[in-house]
């Protein structure tokens, strides 16, 4: 695989051709797809120019797409580049290039093979959406079959021109190639995307799909504005901004001020730009943990979460020892959580002749082998580093090679798919041990036949003859080896810290050896409190943003924190005074808190009998009170005589005695006509009496000065200047298209001046249609469906004039699921009051109608937290908090379009 990897890197080598294109060329359609690519290929700040891309093998450039979130590799941790690539596979690489992200709207796209490529199927609806991919008819898409370079080559021009980017004819091609697919070949060939070869029509496997998208990065990542890729801390007190491509001399010109706040602080940072001008990196002395916001001129302000650096990683970096040396340098270094190299760190440094059962001097880092007495040639010795920390790391030297016929590499120990951190209790982490004899050949272990049990007692085991020693008792439950050699671990339950793993064969003293680290469940260790701009006020809910970090120094999603009244749980206590009316998590990770009265209050946060944070000296005012009407909203003032517009309070906003504007809510108030002979306020309605202009007065009930006035106007039919329809698009058209899916006709009249007048239809609308085949009128003022086609849609008076047309498309497309939602975003549960909530399920067809038959089914992800009832036929369902956590409750249609409620259930 390397040597056909290594070719298709040479013969591709090749600069990418400069095409037409750039910011002027580059349409809406195309902007996001740019902005994407920009971002992704902004990754690679290793690639400072094409010609040292061309150093990179395929497998490197396999690794710089799987940091940017294009690929990954198998459940094995292996790229398998010499594998086929498939049509799911590929419509992933398609999605994310156009602009996919995870929760957008993806239609469906009707393919009914997609079963068991459950995972792709929203990468196949997108790519199919934007017309870089399709099917193969009969609503099938074959997700599991292979794409020839042919195809691959016809994917990547589709690209391209998606982007609004032209690409070159090319030449003719030479090589084996089928009639249709000649040009995209050719163009691909010219434009650097492809390298040429004598037969097109064969599988593409993995390693030439990383070629042909790292390729396309010099073409596509120019394109479109500049742009802030992506804002990250790198180090201790530094904070990195990259952009999507290089900024010129004049853009950087532009950007006169750079400022980092946390809060209302600013902090001093100084910038230095990369050599390549795609990013520039911010230094501070000071820089606490926290949440900031950069801002640049000329851009969007962006958020980065700053952590405190800790060290993660201590390199022993020699890479041999040699007998009779004295004072040689074991270059150990210790990395931040952000690989950066930490000075001035306290070390515990021993090197130990394992052969010969003597330690072994170490000064300043240096260990001393000046004698004979210190080693001989083939000794072996151990070199232990450590820090206060305790955090470790080993690596041992054989003086004199014994046989340099065995060699022993350990790949990086990895969490579990879906999985953050290696923890407590995981099982299946692979060991990625690789065994390579004195030809250079790979050596498997062979099967164990299943799982092998390790006592709490044992720290060793041996498979195949090589030793496998662990600085841990009973931190290995068990092991096994696969038919294809894989190595996995067990972790036991209740074992948490660093782990060393040696790998040596005694018979040539070849070895490895791999530290990695196994957590505890996460819990918090430093709780922040973000104070709300506003005033707080007692009686009302006040809503404290949260900010938490877990005893590895790593960030916990606030909608993860659990709040416990007792202690020794792990959860976070809180101690609010003066005790509130109630305080939790809502399901979004907000702290809601609402005081009882005013005065001074304090909050602090604890953790197994802990303090971890706390907010104190807030300053709760007094409960508000109403001041005055600030103003109306969604309410028509024009009206046409003989009509009426609701007006209630809905349509209405105070202001309290903190200047702050509210919706009305259940604040009583009276509206009074000026001129009752125009209009009258009656049923919650003003209702139009008779042509002309007053003033109504609306007024909070009991509070002096309260009023506001607006003024509406009623006018006659002759008043207005025209007339249109509102939009309809497309309608369906079918034998039960009458059920449910008639659309109301609605005429919206216009001023002169340009107002809109509402038309009550019940009153005032006649419709008809030109093509009553196709498209029927029901009752006047409603139409239905009756076959595909189109059909003018025409509104006349009742006195036979003809007030406004609008052609109308019928389609005979079976109506299916498009859009699920919820009536909320997230439900708030506890446990000691109301632990149910009801939730209504809404599911709309492609033509909006609402789908009554639903046939889907709520679902919880975790039953032991938040269980469901049964989906009544009007869309709602009951759910219970069972314990204190957080779940997601989802609705799954038919055809597995889906909506999600996230739902925290509190103490």
């Amino acid at each position: 695989m390397r040597e056909t990897s290594n070719l298709i890197s040479k013969q591709n080598s090749q600069q990418p051709k400069q095409f037409r294109g750039g910011e002027k060329k580059v349409m809406k359609k195309s902007l996001s797809l740019l902005v994407a690519i920009a971002m992704v290929f902004s990754m690679f700040a290793a690639v400072a120019s094409a010609a040292e891309e061309t150093k990179l093998t395929t497998e490197q450039k396999y690794e710089e797409l799987v940091k940017a979130g294009l690929f990954e590799g198998y459940d094995d941790g292996e790229a398998h580049l010499d594998r086929d690539m498939t049509r799911a596979q590929a419509s992933k690489i398609v999605a994310l290039l156009t602009g996919y992200s995870e929760g957008v709207e993806v239609k469906d796209a009707g393919y009914t093979d997609l079963v068991g490529a459950g995972w792709a199927t929203d990468y196949i609806n997108y790519a199919t959406q934007v017309g870089i991919l399709e099917g193969k008819g009969n609503n099938k898409f074959d997700p599991s079959a292979k794409v020839t370079v042919q195809q691959l080559a016809t994917i990547a021009v589709k690209l391209a021109k998606h982007a609004d980017v032209t690409v070159p004819a090319g030449e003719e091609v030479e090589g084996k190639v089928d009639a249709w697919a000649a040009e995209a070949v050719a163009s691909a060939i010219a434009a650097g995307l492809l390298a040429k070869q004598d037969d097109y029509t064969v599988n593409a496997n993995r390693g030439l799909l990383v070629e042909v998208v790292f390729s396309a990065k010099e073409i596509l990542a120019q394109a479109g504005a500049l742009a802030i890729a992506k804002v990250e801390q790198t180090d201790a007190r530094e904070i990195t901004v990259s952009f999507n491509k290089e900024v010129s001399a004049e853009a950087k010109a532009e950007i006169k001020e750079i400022s980092v706040k946390k809060g209302a602080v600013s902090y001093t940072v100084t910038s230095k730009w990369a050599e390549d001008n795609k990013s520039v990196v911010l230094s501070s002395n000071f820089l606490p943990a926290g949440e900031y916001e950069v801002t640049l001129t000329g851009f969007d302000a962006k958020k980065v979460v700053i952590a405190d650096a800790i060290a993660t990683k201590i390199d022993i970096t020699r890479s041999s020892l040699q007998v009779k040396v004295a004072d040689q340098d074991l270059a150990v270094k210790v990395l931040n959580q952000f690989g950066k190299e930490m000075k001035n760190v306290n070390l515990n440094i021993t090197a130990f002749n394992a052969t010969r059962h003597g330690a072994l001097g170490v000064s300043n880092g240096k260990v001393n082998l000046s004698n004979e007495a210190h080693g001989h040639i083939g000794d072996t010795v151990l070199v232990t580093a450590s820090n206060n920390a305790g955090l470790v790391t080993t690596k041992t030297y054989t003086l004199v090679a014994g046989s340099a016929a065995t060699v022993i590499k350990i790949g990086e120990v990895t969490p579990l798919k879906d999985k953050t951190h290696i923890t407590s209790g995981d099982k299946g982490i692979v060991l990625p041990v690789q065994l390579v004899d004195q030809y250079g050949n790979d050596i498997k272990f062979k099967n164990t036949n299943g799982k092998q049990t390790l006592a709490a007692n044992v720290s060793n085991f041996t498979i195949d003859e090589i030793l496998f020693t662990v600085n841990t008792l009973g931190v290995i439950a068990a092991y096994n080896v696969d038919k294809d050699g894989v190595l996995t671990l067990d972790i036991a339950a209740n074992k948490s810290g660093t782990v060393i793993i040696s790998v040596i064969n005694p018979a040539t003293t070849a070895n490895a050896s791999v530290t990695f680290t196994v957590e505890a469940p996460a819990k918090v260790k430093s709780l922040e409190f973000v104070t709300p701009g506003s005033v707080i006020v007692a009686g009302e809910d006040t809503v404290f943003q949260l900010n938490a970090v877990d005893q590895f120094g790593k960030q916990i999603a606030s909608k993860d924190i659990a709040l416990s009244e007792t202690t020794g749980d792990g959860k976070v206590q809180l101690n609010v005074f003066p005790n509130p009316t109630y305080s939790y998590i809502n399901a979004k990770g907000e702290l809601v808190v609402k005081f009882a009265g005013e005065g001074t209050a304090n909050i602090s946060a604890f953790v197994d009998g802990l303090q971890v944070g706390s907010v104190l000296g807030l300053q709760v005012q007094k409960a508000a009170k109403d001041v005055k009407i600030n103003g109306i909203k969604d309410v028509q003032t024009t009206i046409l005589d003989g009509q009426s517009v609701a007006f209630g309070a809905k349509n209405i906003t105070k202001i309290d005695d903190y200047n702050r504007v509210k919706d009305l809510g259940s604040s009583a108030f009276t509206v009074t006509p000026e001129d009752t002979n125009v209009v009258t306020y009656s049923g919650g309605k003003l209702v139009s009496e008779a042509a002309g202009s007053t003033v109504v007065t609306v007024k909070l009930d009991g509070v002096d000065d309260s009023e506001y006035k607006f003024t509406v106007t009623v006018v006659n039919e002759d008043d207005i200047a025209g007339y249109s329809i509102k939009k309809i698009g497309t309608i369906y058209a079918g034998t039960d298209a009458a059920t449910n899916h008639t659309v109301d006709v609605e005429l919206v009249g216009k001023l002169s001046g340009g107002t809109e007048v509402a038309i009550d239809p019940t009153s005032y609308l006649m419709a008809t249609s030109t093509n009553t085949d196709i498209i029927d009128v029901v009752g006047g003022k409603a139409i239905v469906g009756v076959k595909a086609g189109t059909s003018v849609i025409k509104v006349f008076a009742a006195n036979g004039k003809l007030l406004a047309e609008q052609e109308v498309t019928a389609s005979e497309a079976k109506p299916v699921v498009t859009k699920v939602s919820f009536d909320k975003s997230s439900a708030d549960l506890k446990l000691t009051g109301t632990n149910t909530a009801e939730l209504t399920v809404s599911v709309k067809d492609q033509y909006g109608k609402t789908i009554t038959d639903l046939n889907g089914k709520v679902v919880s992800s975790n039953e032991e937290v938040v269980s469901v009832g049964t989906l009544g036929t009007d869309g709602k369902v009951t759910i219970t908090g069972e314990k204190v956590g957080t779940a997601n409750v989802q609705y799954i249609a038919g055809n597995g379009t889906t909506a999600t409620v996230a739902v925290a259930v509190n103490p």
